[in-house]
């Protein structure tokens, strides 16, 4: 047979058992280029394969149909009675002007048809069995013991025109959808038209299918409104058409006009038709109704473009100035980003366009990716739909479109928002915002595209000293003992005086690095007057080296009862705190005396939180007594700094002091006498001078006769005697007295 038609006949040669997994079967097609007796056959043959399913023995039929199309070309079908498991299939191809296709047009089942095993077994071609001018053909299916007929359907072929009322689409609202979105709308016209299929001359129902911007993946930029007002991309619809009558159809086309950064106004636009018929309810008087020629024109498209007002060339000559400045919120005449002040930071960007028309303009505007992004407003409206990433690990990047157009002499303002609350402090010194605008075509002036500004950053902190001692007063003894030069505890010094300051962060961030300067006013005259006996921060001693340097032992051997207000003296301090609230002492500082100091540190205090310093001494009483010191406050001062790399960029609030000092004031008490033990031998002679002493008295009162006088004793009368005639005795004291 000829496949396509160059008077020479051509071979195609079965093999249903080639396999490649078992059996599928092929179908060799050998076309002849030079003579009628196959001399001229084209060693280089093509197959035709089917589905190639195993088992389908496809090619184990073959018949040629004659011109089924009508296309002037011989048509072929090929059996492959045992697919789909021994139900069988037949495929049909068509010839053409290369000799034949190798993909078939047309496949029959039996098993989509409920017909007998091995349909396809045998094959009958070549015969106009209904005489409607296609050939048509049977198919035998021998395990079933049947043959059937199958006709072939008129072709026909549609031509159609699509017409728009625009040669390009405007970006400028004119109607809106049910939703109040915008859109440019246009009317689309679509005419349509059969040939051929001979013998038809009913009308001929089609199905024609809009497929909208089908070359566009992230946008879609036009629709079509459906019959329910629905705006679709892909939209179906039936119409009957008439042989040699032109048949009409309007629509009513929607274009976007979004402003979004990736919507695409270069690409065109493409509108595309597709037609299939379909079967009448009722059939078509009897015959089978016409399809259309599947390698006939079943389908059309129109493509639109965007109108862009750039002039007569096709090239848009924008010419975009951006500028730029901070906004902190709480004040416009800050300096600086503060972290516990600032919140949030706006960045005011103005667009200007000075040249001609600015398509598809959008921003990046980038900033430390220590912020968080809050939003951007576009003239005023809030944009949600912009989007960000981060470049570096140190920038991000924020994107969102401007406007499409941005007219000639037209402005875009933007506020950029951010907050400044993502981490507790910031990670540079320094925050860089810029802002750049984009836009198709060529910018005249690039370099004023973009606008950048740096800003320092830095920490609002509130850290607060405050001090306190334990006891604020202490009384020595003027003739107070020094230590035992053996075995001394700093129990023999004097007095304990403890000291305590909480170094506290009120503010809202934390403070990572803190210097602390100690100043104790510890001497004067070079003598000791107050000893240091541990100083920690936070339970961890400082500077350890420079602590009990006397290594005094810390145990008190003999357990003396503790003092809480008075010192080892003890003594009535009510009178002195009443004067130190009227007097004011002399103060035993570092400008007077010399002070005992302590470089510390403290690694960090959250918000809210505070370290502890402590000062464990001793009031050297002896020393005070020898200076014989008045009453006076001994001064120690607290003072703290910010310390670290990062020390500068902390700002203290105000009202908020980094120092603070504590007095204790020390007064001098009375000297007490000592019980001490007496010698032997000034005892005795104590006693032997009082018994000499009293030996010498006896004498003399025995020389004067006071041991030899008589004593006259009187008696006295009861209330029985008179008392004037007592009775006479032989005593006299007279007598006696003679004596």
């Amino acid at each position: 047979m000829d496949l396509n038609n160059d008077g020479n006949d051509d071979l195609l040669v079965g093999a249903p058992y080639f396999t490649i997994n078992q059996d599928e079967g092929r179908v060799y097609v050998f076309m002849n280029k030079k003579s009628t007796n196959f001399g001229g056959l084209d060693p280089q043959s093509f197959q035709l394969k089917g589905d190639e399913q195993p088992g389908g023995k496809f090619g184990t039929t073959l018949a040629k149909l004659g011109d089924i199309n009508n296309d002037g070309y011989q048509d072929v079908v090929v059996g492959a009675p045992y697919l789909d498991n021994g139900k069988g299939a037949i495929f049909i191809y068509n010839g053409g002007k290369d000799g034949i296709n190798p993909k078939y047009s047309q496949v029959i089942r039996a098993s989509d048809l409920s017909l007998g095993n091995n349909f396809g077994s045998s094959l009958s071609a070549g015969m106009d069995v209904d005489n409607n001018q296609y050939f048509d053909f049977a198919v035998g299916a021998a395990e079933s013991g049947k043959a059937y007929i199958f006709r072939s359907r008129p072709i026909i072929t549609i031509t159609d025109t699509i017409t728009v009322n625009v040669t390009s689409v405007p970006i400028k609202k004119t109607c809106e959808d049910s939703k109040g979105n915008s859109y440019h709308c246009i009317s689309l016209t679509t005419t349509l038209q059969f040939s051929g299929g001979e013998g038809v001359t009913d009308p001929f129902d089609v199905e024609i299918t809009y497929s909208l911007d089908d070359l566009s993946v992230l946008f879609k930029r036009a629709f079509i409104e459906d019959d329910s007002k629905i705006l679709q991309s892909v939209f179906s619809k039936n119409f009957t058409v008439t042989m040699g009558t032109p048949n009409i159809h309007t629509s009513v086309v929607y274009f976007a006009v979004r402003t979004d950064p990736n919507f695409d106004i270069i690409k065109p636009i493409r509108i595309s038709t597709k037609y299939k018929g379909y079967d009448k309810v009722g059939g078509c008087g009897g015959n089978p109704c016409p399809i259309i020629d599947i390698y006939g024109s079943n389908s059309n498209n129109i493509e639109l473009i965007y109108l862009q007002e750039c002039g007569t060339d096709t090239t848009c000559n924008t010419d975009l100035k951006v500028t730029g400045q901070l906004s902190l919120r709480r004040s416009e005449q800050q300096s600086e980003i503060i972290y516990g002040a600032n919140d949030e930071v706006y960045f005011l960007i103005l667009v200007e366009n000075f040249g001609e028309a600015a398509y598809v303009s959008h921003m990046k505007v980038n900033c430390s990716s220590d912020l968080d992004i809050v939003g951007v407003d576009i003239d005023g409206e809030s944009y949600p739909l912009w989007t960000s990433e981060d470049i570096d690990g140190q920038t991000l990047q924020m994107s969102f479109p401007l406007a499409n157009p941005i007219a000639v002499n037209g402005s875009v303002n933007v506020i950029a928002k951010f907050s400044v609350g993502k981490l507790p402090r910031p990670t540079t010194k320094l925050y860089t915002f810029s802002a750049q605008a984009f836009s198709l075509g060529t910018d005249k002036d690039p370099l004023n595209d973009e606008t950048s500004i740096d800003i320092p950053t830095k920490v609002q902190t509130c850290i607060q000293i405050q001090g306190s001692a334990k006891p604020s007063q202490v009384v020595y003894k003027l003739n107070a003992d020094q230590p035992p030069s053996i075995n001394a505890s700093v129990y023999d010094l004097g007095a304990s005086v403890d000291y305590t300051f909480l170094v506290q962060n009120k503010g809202r961030k934390p403070v990572d690095t803190l210097a602390v300067d100690i100043d104790i006013g510890a001497e004067k005259e070079k003598t000791t007057l107050v000893y240091i006996v541990d100083l920690t921060i936070d339970g961890v001693k400082c500077e350890e080296q420079k602590l009990n340097t006397l290594n005094f032992t810390l145990i008190d051997p003999n357990a003396p009862k503790v003092t809480t207000d008075g010192g080892d003296g003890g003594g009535d301090t009510s009178n002195l705190r009443r004067r130190r609230e009227i007097v004011e002492n002399d103060k035993i500082n570092c400008r007077t005396g010399i002070c005992k100091t302590f470089k510390c540190s403290i690694n960090r205090i959250d918000s809210n939180e505070h370290s502890v310093i402590k000062i464990a001494t001793r009031i050297w009483s002896a020393n005070l007594a020898k200076l014989k010191i008045p009453t006076s406050d001994i001064i120690t001062t607290v003072d703290v700094r910010f310390d670290g790399p990062n020390a500068d960029q902390n700002i203290q609030k105000d009202g908020c002091v980094m120092e603070d000092q504590v007095g204790v004031t020390v007064q001098p008490g009375k000297s007490e006498r000592t019980n001490d033990p007496v010698e032997w031998w000034i005892i005795l002679l104590a006693v032997l001078g009082a018994v000499i002493l009293l030996a010498i008295a006896s004498a003399v009162l025995y020389k004067a006769g006071f041991f030899k006088r008589n004593r006259k004793i009187k008696e006295i009368s009861g209330p029985n005697h008179e008392a004037h005639n007592p009775p006479k005795t032989n005593d006299s004291y007279d007598e006696e007295d003679d004596d």
